[in-house]
């Protein structure tokens, strides 16, 4: 047993190095494609896609290949099983996936199971949420169909997947459209919720703007410390958002001047 869940922590973190590489170099060249990534790791796109949507064990061989490659210090000895303060997983999926599942209250759904005064009905969902029968019913359709929540025959509501992140969605129309809803909560929450429950702030910089990937990596380091923090707590008994946004209010062309 300890045995199967040292592999499964091996593979974890593996996964987790490779999807935050790619999102890496997809940052630094927006073209830049998952069989490209493939190529640098001598494998075909769809043994990589595979093993990146967790529906592919590697081999002892494939695991030291990818660590090779990636430098990254992986031992292939059998390690105890994963800790309490182990990094939480993250399970990729993919673009066409994450259109269906794009609107925020889906994620929103699938955080609400894990609070402790949670009840399995469509209707408390829909209150607690603050959205409609219908809006609830299909988005709880959609995410059985993409196997991130499961209903037991009992009728628990189970959290396949607590948390997601997508094989880069760069751009997309569906990545744009959360975010604007997302925007329009933070702005909302302006108004209706009280200052002991919020934090909204914002600081205005000059900057090196070669620094921009690397500042992006910080901040996508600190979502997730931060989320491995809040949800450490002995309870859950609220669902909370958290965006940040960095982005330039400085338009000037390249190349221009200003006048002496």
């Amino acid at each position: 047993m300890n045995e199967n869940l040292a592999d499964i922590e091996m593979h974890r973190k593996l996964r987790q190095h490779l999807e935050l590489e790619f999102e890496r170099r997809c940052e630094v060249n927006s073209r830049y494609s998952l069989r490209a990534f493939a190529r640098s790791l001598d494998v075909d796109s769809s043994y990589l896609s595979k093993f990146l949507n967790n529906k592919r064990i590697l081999s002892a061989k494939g695991l030291n290949t990818f660590a090779e490659k990636l430098n990254f210090p992986i031992e292939l000895k059998l390690k105890s099983p994963k800790s309490k303060s182990a990094k939480p997983k993250f399970t990729s999926i993919n673009v066409d996936q994450f259109k269906l599942i794009a609107d925020w209250y889906h994620y929103a759904i699938l955080e609400l199971t894990l609070t402790q005064d949670f009840k399995p009905d469509i209707r408390w969902v829909a209150s607690t949420l603050n959205i409609s029968h219908g809006e609830a019913l299909g988005a709880i359709e959609r995410l059985k169909r993409l196997g991130l929540l499961t209903i037991t025959e009992e009728g628990r509501w189970v959290c396949a997947h607590n948390n997601t992140t997508t094989v880069h969605p760069g751009t997309n129309v569906a990545l744009k459209h959360m975010q604007r809803e997302i925007l329009k909560q933070a702005h909302d929450a302006l108004e209706e919720v009280s200052i002991e429950e919020r934090d909204q702030s914002s600081i205005t910089m000059a900057i090196d703007k070669l620094r921009i990937t690397e500042a992006k990596n910080m901040i996508k380091r600190f979502r997730r410390e931060l989320m491995e923090y809040l949800e450490g707590g002995e309870s859950k008994d609220a669902v909370f958002q958290l965006s940040i946004s960095l982005f330039p209010i400085s338009h000037r062309k390249k190349g221009s001047t200003t006048n002496a």
